[in-house]
């Protein structure tokens, strides 16, 4: 229920109600509202984790395709859990989830190969580059899901594969 349609307005009676069982089995499991969304932000994470890994799997070894890979899979799968993904990043989450260091280490790990091909390749500190990734990626997925960038500039697909070859260029130095 909540991962379909988000954190707001949801009750732990709701949750309960939905799932057909008393409305104190909740509370009992997840304490509160905010246990149950931690819950929910993991969750989304660990799917999160999970499609990106199975993007790496099937995309070959070029850094640079490995980024736009883990920005696709970032992309669809804010496009196919809206839910999910605004209660992942709900200003009340704690981003300090296992999966979701997981997630950030991995694109740490694609920046660092992307870094290794530059002559830049000290002058841009890995993390950071993970940080301008992330933000880029989220950002674009925030402006497509609001409807701001005009569909004349393309399919979904098409914008998020050109911004972030852009970007893999920029941070290999291309």
């Amino acid at each position: 229920m909540v991962a379909e349609t988000g954190s707001s307005d949801v009750s732990l009676r709701a949750v309960a109600r939905s799932v057909g069982v008393s409305h104190a089995a909740p509370a009992h499991h997840f304490g509160d509202k905010a246990g149950l969304l931690d819950a929910l932000a993991e969750q989304g994470f660990e799917l999160l984790l999970d499609r990106m890994r199975e993007e790496l799997r099937a995309g070959g070894g070029d850094p640079g395709r490995r980024l736009l890979l883990l920005g696709q899979a970032y992309s669809t799968f804010a496009r196919d859990e809206p839910g999910r993904f605004e209660v992942m990043f709900s200003s009340a989450r704690e981003l300090r989830t296992s999966a979701g260091e997981e997630t950030m280490e991995l694109l740490e790990e694609c920046c660092r190969a992307v870094l290794a091909r530059s002559e830049h390749s000290t002058a841009i500190d890995p993390v950071v580059a993970a940080l301008m990734s992330w933000s880029l990626i989220h950002g674009l997925c925030v402006l497509l899901r609001s409807g701001q960038i005009p569909s004349d500039k393309g399919t979904e697909t098409e914008i998020v594969a050109t911004v972030l070859s852009a970007h893999a260029a920029l941070l290999a130095g291309d």
